[in-house]
């Protein structure tokens, strides 16, 4: 009776430790490959039963049914080692893609911090820096033109006329850099005001005429009788105007030519061209003059100044207007540069009497 007990605690071990899957389905299969190699002529049997089924007499079915049963046995523990394995490697895929996301995820968020932390500390910079250029730029201004009095020696007023110069060079690259990095610190808005492209072309061509004039060039001016209305924000429309042209005087030769056209596009919307005939660009370096701090490196090029901000700010201020800047050169041709607006920044008629 003990040893019955034994056995029967054995046998009831055995069965507990089969219950894992795994060993149940190890058991079945060599349990079914007993059969197999038990049961008379297998191959000849299944052979026969796939060739002429509807022939087989009862003793042979039963006599083919452990062969079918270790077959069907064979295919379905082939088939889950098989779904095994492929999701073995899928929840391995799964896992790789997983941390690849999230480590492209942490390393933008860094990159998206880094930049904000660049544009703030650009945007606090420039602040500091204005206070005293302006400072600067006042008082050399009322020693050059001596309103105080006489300067005396001829040089002081040169140096005067030179600081000047330089301060107000200054204060544009520093304002150009407050622009740029209030955009991309998302901290730009845009005023939606009607303005009239006429007064703001005038301003802008006034602004730059001395020094177009200093450059003995003068700029022609290809403008509709009549102007349209835009919505949009006028200091930053002028500041498209200005970067535009002076960066085609800059780049224009003695006796050249400047050119600023506009109309209106065939969808509705506005467009602004400035064309020079200057030292141009080559198509390659297109991209690179868009880009911020991008100067071309040709041989007079780098004989002008600027911190090549002038265009990838007009570019990033025509965009928060909705727009697109297209430009195309090439060397020893000129440069065009055309300024398309969308046709909702185009203030119809019956829009102004509304508004009014």
């Amino acid at each position: 009776m003990q040893d019955s007990g034994n056995i029967q605690f054995r046998s009831t071990g055995w069965f507990r430790r089969l219950a894992n899957r795994d060993l149940a389905l190890a058991a079945l299969f060599f349990a079914l490959i007993v059969v197999f190699l038990v049961t008379f002529d297998f191959v000849d049997q299944l052979f026969r039963l796939t060739r002429d089924l509807e022939h087989l007499e009862v003793d042979e079915w039963i006599a083919a049914v452990p062969a079918l049963a270790a077959a069907a046995g064979w295919y379905s523990w082939r088939r889950w080692r098989a779904e095994a394995r492929l999701t073995q490697k899928l929840a391995a895929n799964v896992e790789i893609l997983e941390n690849t996301t999230e480590s492209l995820t942490e390393a933008k968020g860094d990159a998206e911090r880094a930049s904000r932390a660049k544009s703030e500390f650009l945007a606090n910079m420039s602040h500091e820096l204005r206070t005293p250029l302006n400072a600067i730029i006042g008082f050399s201004e009322v020693i050059k033109d001596e309103r105080l009095g006489p300067v005396g020696t001829p040089a002081y007023g040169e140096y005067a006329e030179k600081i000047h110069e330089s301060g107000l060079h200054l204060l544009d690259l520093v304002n150009d850099i407050l622009d740029l990095s209030m955009v991309e610190a998302g901290a730009a808005d845009v005023a939606d005001e009607v303005v009239e492209v006429s007064t703001i072309v005038e301003s802008a061509v006034r602004l730059i005429g001395q020094t177009a004039a200093k450059r003995s060039l003068k700029i022609e001016r290809d403008l509709p009788d009549r102007l349209p209305m835009l919505r949009a924000d006028p200091r930053k429309l002028q500041q498209i105007l200005l970067n535009l042209l002076s960066n085609a005087i800059k780049f224009t030769p003695p006796h050249g030519r400047v050119r600023l056209k506009a109309w209106n596009s065939e969808d509705g919307g506005f467009v602004i061209q400035v064309v020079d005939t200057g030292a141009g660009i080559a198509p390659e370096d297109i991209p690179k003059a868009l880009s911020h701090f991008g100067r071309i490196g040709n041989v007079f090029t780098r004989q002008q100044g600027g911190a090549g901000l002038g265009l990838p700010l007009a570019k990033t201020l025509v965009e928060l207007h909705g727009g697109s800047l297209d430009l195309q050169s090439a060397v020893g041709q000129g440069t065009t540069v055309t300024v398309r607006l969308p046709s909702a920044r185009v203030v119809q008629s019956g829009d102004l009497s509304s508004t009014a």
